[in-house]
């Protein structure tokens, strides 16, 4: 920016005269319409959409999760192919609702326990139950269901599942190893 200053005024060129062009042109545009102006009114703004969900990482490929560490969007009944001796946890089926929200089901059988927290977005933990063990021998089977929103973590044994986003009967998942 070059100043010049003449008798006693300060004159300001360059960047401070490209910003207020600039301005003047944005203001010259709002509320101008196709014929120049804007009916106010009644009329209330309408508010911007909430943008998209973002994509999931592998995409719809659940076979990326057998490996303990994915992000993929479920749009229907599924079972995460999660190895469930590596990670010691049982089946893991999931399915989108259609009210924003994603059921979770945990099936074991044979003589193991899983331990499932599910924590929600405000931090608040509830500990389930999720299957017994068998001093017998035999074999056990048990299931363990709950619900989660957007934002909810939830920790089965060696794995923990972050419910990214979820609406209209889709949901995106993040599973990484404990």
């Amino acid at each position: 920016m070059t100043t010049h200053s003449s008798s006693g005024r300060t004159v300001r060129t360059g960047r401070d005269l490209l910003l207020g062009v600039a301005v003047l042109t944005l203001l010259a545009g709002c509320g101008a319409g196709e014929g120049g102006s804007e009916t106010v009114g009644d009329k209330v703004p309408s508010t911007p959409a909430s943008p998209a969900p973002r994509a999931a990482a592998d995409g719809t490929d659940l076979n990326a999760c057998e490996d303990g560490s994915c992000e993929v969007e479920v749009t229907g009944p599924a079972k995460l192919p999660v190895d469930p001796k590596k990670f010691k946890t049982g089946t893991l089926e999931v399915e989108p609702g259609q009210d924003d929200t994603v059921s979770f089901t945990l099936k074991q059988s044979g003589n193991s326990s899983t331990s499932v927290q599910v924590c929600s977005p405000d931090g608040g933990c509830t500990h389930l139950g999720g299957g017994g063990r068998s001093s017998s021998g035999g074999d056990v089977r048990s299931s363990t269901g709950w619900t989660a929103g957007a934002g909810t973590r939830i920790t089965a044994n060696g794995i923990v599942i972050t419910v990214v986003a979820v609406a209209d009967g889709s949901a995106v998942l993040r599973v990484k190893p404990r």
